[in-house]
């Protein structure tokens, strides 16, 4: 026979009155759950205690089933909505609805792209977010997604990512797009409204310079006019230096008569260099 939920206390007295009578119960399930009497003992000392921060909190039993977690004996909390839950005096929580349910253009792209393209759920998950934004934005009616609308949306979602993550955004846009096309649910090509980001390889500073190139930079840098730019190089490169560290450099962090320099590292600690 299916467990009946009770109606729930809503003042405060009724909820204290409540939480006192189902006390013995709890005490006995939790020593059926295998505890031993002393950390019954204890299970019920910290459930007073949670008992008298939800007596003025406002809340009923129903909605601290979703907002006991503030209070401070969690565990004991924690445990007692479970007994109560178990014997069907509460009702489980309510699951929120999957953005699959909500959208079901968004489920029917995802068996698409498995059937069709064997895409990995993983990858379908990773395109989720940008799409749920996509259909909250646009709307689930294809029909209505003109180039103008998507490609402001792709360049608006992408504005505060990095240039790898506009991408993502970008190919889990034109994805979506691509399968709208495929079943006939958007014209001939608007995939091509989505704009491309730049993210070519090597176009960022090397790392470091092999040393061809590095004998490149400093024979660059011959004559009188050139000395400053070869005395940096040279640290850099000989001595190890962070740039930082040679930007800082003083005349008189150089002692001419020993051949040393004095620098001040990360630590502020100084060490000197031959």
């Amino acid at each position: 026979m299916p467990k009946q939920t009770r109606k729930q206390p809503q003042s405060v007295n009724d909820r204290l009155r409540f939480i006192e009578a189902h006390v013995v119960g709890f005490g006995n399930w939790i020593l059926g759950k295998g505890y031993t009497e002393a950390t019954r003992v204890e299970i019920i000392r910290l459930l007073a205690c949670w008992a008298e921060w939800i007596q003025p909190s406002g809340f009923t039993l129903d909605t601290l089933v979703e907002g006991f977690d503030a209070s401070a004996p969690l565990g004991a909390g924690r445990l007692f909505i479970r007994y109560l839950r178990d014997q069907g005096i509460l009702p489980e929580p309510r699951q929120p609805p999957s953005p699959t349910e909500i959208w079901p253009l968004l489920a029917a792209f995802r068996r698409w792209m498995r059937d069709q393209r064997g895409v990995a759920n993983s990858t379908l998950d990773t395109y989720q977010s940008t799409l749920v934004d996509l259909l909250e934005a646009l709307g689930d009616d294809p029909t209505v997604f003109t180039a103008h609308a998507i490609r402001a949306f792709v360049l608006e979602r992408a504005r505060p990512h990095s240039g790898g993550r506009a991408k993502s955004i970008a190919t889990a846009t034109r994805a979506f797009l691509r399968f709208l096309v495929a079943t006939g649910q958007c014209p001939v090509g608007r995939d091509y409204a989505v704009p491309g980001f730049a993210n070519w390889q090597l176009a960022s500073v090397p790392r470091f310079l092999a040393a061809q190139d590095i004998d490149r930079a400093i024979a660059a840098c011959e004559g009188e006019s050139r000395l400053r730019d070869k005395a940096i190089i040279l640290l850099l490169v000989r001595l190890g230096l962070r740039a930082s560290e040679v930007a800082d450099l003083k005349l008189t962090d150089v002692d001419w008569r020993n051949g040393r320099i004095a620098v001040a590292g990360k630590s502020r600690r100084e060490d000197c260099f031959r």
